[in-house]
């Protein structure tokens, strides 16, 4: 079993020493299984999140203080954004080449300048950020009245000091991926909402919200001492300098340079559809808004997993001059989204309005707004599979060192979106909002396969990839068929409309598996390695636990 716990050994197991440094084999299904691991952490991540929101909602209904803490806990992790961003994509490639040339002192020397330059720039925002929360508070909720504003003000002081905590959990996470350890710092989000369902829970009712805000701090604080056991024993030399004469760290800085760019830009298109969504109907923004909560749930489960899998792999090969390696895991992380990410297109397109039914139509949230979700959904749904694998070819490029070009990529894709949603919003609606998404997000994997391949050389087999596309339509129409059969049953059985949604996409699930099994589909033969794997590693180990 591919160990994904501290004890160095990652899901791609190492044999070999390299100048001091191991290198990596990659064994068939190694990217799928720890990805599957990570996806199902994210996974239980958003489940808390849902209790997170529910429980918020039953303490405190859709009131004020609710506004104010979502504000404050908003703002902070926003602020900080840039620094994890630059962290998360420039410190690992520069760090595992230097491991990798048998240069550890000025691997960790590197390491322990970022932390600090890192901690000062997120203590000084936090400094900041107490100083004028009540400007802040201002700012950015406008329509609040006074009292709710004075809420937001207080909540932000309290929740201020998770970004010092956000960008040690940074470091600490690329640190822990070099060294192929995946699964902790995917667990900590687990553990800010546990703790906030516990501060909900335990203290708001004696109190309020205050508390509440305290537990999200005291969960951000977990996540951070969470890495600390497993980078014990991995972390080298510390060095309190800020090195900023140093070359390698200058290299990192000039790397993060277009990623903090691109992480505080980021944000424009989302301004951009709720200031066109505003001038529509009443209740575009909230279906615009579901929806996409509906669409990036298989990026958010899959694709940032199997990207974090493959960064370090493609780093490591990338630092030895190895592009057929690099070539490889970007085929194969490619290929595992669209496994993933195919299906959830088709199957989400088919059954729209039942899943938005089943999960949104309760209360004030009618007929019309199910309609009018499910059209959005229906516009979203091209751009699940293009942006699903773009973290992928992100990641490649940055294995390689180059952030400039997936940077202005991301950025030029903004002022498209723009453009074509203004086209599109006048005679589609909020629908044509949604459509834009998926039309820049289509040109956007084009550019970025094309730049990849010219001046990279690395590829995800463009015409190898069709043809993996073409093989999977058949497994999609059985998966979509046995999903609306199962519906249908289940609606006959008179069960609830949540209960027939799980029918039909369980059953719908397990005949696409099926056929993809029947017909040879190397990524379900992984699945079921991987799992026969996990089997005889719980059944080998269950008995030494009991045994003690």
């Amino acid at each position: 079993m591919a160990r994904l716990d501290g004890s160095g050994n990652g899901p791609l197991e190492t044999i070999g020493e390299n100048a001091g440094y191991k290198t990596a084999t990659r064994g068939e299904g190694a990217v799928a299984g720890a990805s599957a691991v990570i996806a199902g952490v994210a996974g239980l991540a958003k489940l808390a999140g849902f209790l997170r929101d529910r429980s918020l909602g039953i303490a405190f209904g859709a009131g004020s203080e609710s506004d104010a803490y979502l504000v404050a806990t908003w703002l902070p992790p926003l602020l900080v954004a840039v620094i994890v961003s630059a962290v998360n994509t420039s410190l690992l490639p520069v760090f595992t080449e230097l491991r990798v040339r048998g240069e550890n002192r000025a691997a960790w020397r590197l390491v322990s300048a970022v932390l600090n330059l890192a901690v000062v720039v997120s203590g000084a925002l936090m400094v900041a950020g107490l100083v004028w929360a009540g400007d802040l508070a201002r700012l950015v909720a406008p329509g609040f009245d006074e009292a709710t504003t004075a809420t937001t003000a207080l909540l932000l002081k309290i929740t201020m000091p998770c970004m010092v905590f956000l960008t040690l959990h940074a470091v600490g996470s690329t640190v822990l991926h070099s060294f192929r350890c995946f699964a902790p710092p995917a667990a900590g989000a687990v553990l800010v909402n546990a703790a906030t369902i516990a501060a909900i829970v335990f203290g708001a009712g004696r109190w309020g919200i205050g508390a509440v805000a305290l537990g999200t701090v005291t969960g951000y604080a977990l996540q951070a001492v969470l890495l600390a056991p497993f980078l014990r024993g991995r972390w080298g030399h510390y060095s309190t300098s800020l090195g900023l004469r140093d070359p390698n760290v200058r290299r990192v800085l000039v790397l993060a340079a277009p990623v903090t760019a691109v992480a505080a830009l980021s944000q424009v298109s989302g301004v951009i559809e709720k200031y066109l969504a505003s001038g529509l109907s009443a209740g575009s923004i909230a279906a615009l808004t579901f929806a996409s909560k509906l669409i990036m749930l298989p990026t958010g489960l899959f694709a940032i997993a199997v990207s974090t899998v493959v960064f370090p792999v493609m780093a490591e090969a990338a630092s030895r001059g190895d592009l057929e390696s690099v070539n490889s895991s970007v085929q194969r992380g490619t290929r595992i989204l669209v496994y993933v990410t195919l299906p959830a297109v088709v199957g989400l397109s088919a059954l729209r309005y039942p899943v938005v039914q089943a999960l949104f139509e309760k209360g004030a949230f009618g007929p019309e707004a199910t309609e009018a979700t499910a059209l959005a959904v229906l516009c979203y749904s091209a751009s699940m599979l293009f942006k699903s694998v773009e973290p992928v070819f992100g990641r490649a490029f940055h294995a390689m060192q180059d952030t400039l070009t997936p940077s202005a990529i991301t950025l030029a894709g903004v002022p498209l979106f723009g453009v074509t949603a203004v086209l599109l919003s006048g005679p589609l609606g909020h629908a044509g909002i949604a459509l834009a998404t998926s039309l820049s997000s289509a040109v956007v994997f084009a550019v970025n396969v094309a730049l990849l391949r010219r001046r990279h050389h690395v590829s995800p087999g463009v015409t190898a990839l069709s043809s993996f596309v073409l093989r999977l339509v058949i497994p999609c129409g059985v998966m979509a068929g046995v999903s609306f059969a199962a519906l249908a049953a289940a609606r006959a059985i008179g069960v609830g409309r949540a209960i027939a949604m799980l029918s039909a996409v369980g059953a719908g699930a397990v005949a696409y598996f099926v056929a993809t099994l029947v017909t040879g589909v190397k990524e379900a033969r992984d699945a079921v390695r991987v799992f026969r794997t996990v089997a005889r590693k719980v059944a080998t180990v269950a008995p030494r636990s009991a045994a003690h």
